[in-house]
């Protein structure tokens, strides 16, 4: 499944629930591609990719599409949280960056298991910036 958000291009981005009503979609569908459009796509909490199949989520372009918390956020938080399980999943051609106290502890991306049993993930982040982040960039 391919879910071209590009074809529904605003001047000012998409929103995490936008994002992730997308990004759940496709996985219901059972994989697929989320291809975001270039801008600046604020959000004002994580983006959650949880028991994603054979996933893409990828910009068109690396240096133009990109993934900010909103300018009023008062609490940091990992753009990205992957919960549960991802067998193949491919993050690329994104720039994500954050600023401010507030996000210097997070992660951009956090890679977790959660539940009962083991969890298993095949994630990876290829072609991607991190901007402008004092903590860490991928926690596993």
């Amino acid at each position: 499944m391919l879910l071209l958000c590009a074809g529904q291009l605003r001047a000012e981005g998409f929103s995490r629930a936008e994002l992730q009503q997308f990004i759940d979609e496709a996985i219901a569908a059972g994989g697929g591609v989320v291809l975001l459009p270039p801008g600046v796509h604020r959000i004002d909490q994580p983006v959650v990719i949880k028991n994603a199949p054979r996933l893409r989520l990828s910009g068109l372009d690396a240096e133009d599409t990109v993934l900010t918390p909103v300018k009023d956020a008062a609490k940091g938080f990992p753009l990205m949280r992957v919960e549960v399980s991802a067998a193949g999943l491919l993050i690329d051609k994104l720039t994500l960056t954050t600023s401010g106290e507030a996000f210097s502890g997070m992660p951009l991306i956090e890679v977790a298991g959660s539940g009962g049993g083991e969890p298993s993930f095949s994630v990876r982040v290829d072609r991607c910036f991190l901007q402008k982040h004092a903590g860490p960039g991928i926690v596993l």
